[in-house]
């Protein structure tokens, strides 16, 4: 995972502000959903010209830690509350995840062949279940320099695999995603957020469910989680460098 630019903690800083609209809020969200197909579609061209052997149907990244911002998790919120898919199954498999992700490190993860909650595994082609709202990092993960997907089989060495990096889109994304929010208009502009998957998803969920207030209950844990992530990476640029 591509490691942001460093903001305040979340700590003392009340939740204020109040959703849109419902129209307005799923007119931005559609124009996310745009952006991220156009961007998706650039990082594809990219990667294929710079020789990544990265296919459809490979699930290798779905093992490791998902990390996400705000926008992908209420894109898939929004998602999963219009299929009706939010059921009590649901809401425990994304809390067990959730609280799987916050005890390990992102080996341990890899290690356990877990990952993401929405990977099916079951099914006889097995996939990405929210793959139209799939989070940002899912879509721009690619690798480079190896000739076979080695890389990405549980067991394989999870601060070596060679990610592709294009930091012109990654930097165009990120002033995007800083705009976004802010239009969105939650006052949680002033809250970083780059958590786990599952984490991120159910207090998304909360978000648009019962409006803002409802995230004073996640705020510890997504703290925490966001400044652990921060952590992890940055560990690991070192060790790279």
């Amino acid at each position: 995972m591509r490691v942001r630019g460093r903001s305040g903690a979340w700590r003392g800083v009340p939740v204020r502000g109040r959703l849109p609209a419902e129209a307005e809020r799923n007119a931005l969200l559609d124009e996310l959903q745009r952006h991220r197909e156009k961007q998706t579609a650039a990082y594809v061209e990219r990667a294929r010209a710079l020789g990544s052997p990265c296919l459809a149907g490979c699930h290798g990244c779905c093992h490791q830690l998902v990390l996400v911002e705000l926008p992908d998790a209420l894109l898939i919120a929004r998602r999963l509350l219009a299929a009706g898919a939010v059921t009590a199954g649901l809401r425990r498999a994304l809390e067990e995840n959730a609280t799987l992700v916050e005890r390990s490190t992102p080996e341990d993860i890899f290690a356990m062949g877990g990952g993401c909650v929405f990977l099916d595994r079951g099914a006889p082609a097995a996939g990405c279940t929210i793959y139209e709202v799939r989070p940002n990092d899912c879509r721009t993960w690619f690798i480079h320099g190896v000739p076979d997907g080695r890389w990405c089989e549980p067991g394989a060495p999870a601060r070596e695999r060679p990610r592709l990096a294009i930091p012109e889109l990654e930097e165009a994304d990120v002033r995007h995603g800083a705009r976004w929010v802010a239009r969105f208009g939650t006052g949680l502009e002033v809250r970083p957020v780059w958590a786990p998957l599952a984490l991120a998803v159910l207090a998304a969920l909360d978000l648009l469910e019962h409006g803002p207030a409802t995230l004073e209950r996640w705020r510890e844990r997504l703290d925490e989680a966001t400044q652990r992530s921060y952590g992890f990476f940055e560990e690991e640029a070192r060790t790279t460098d």
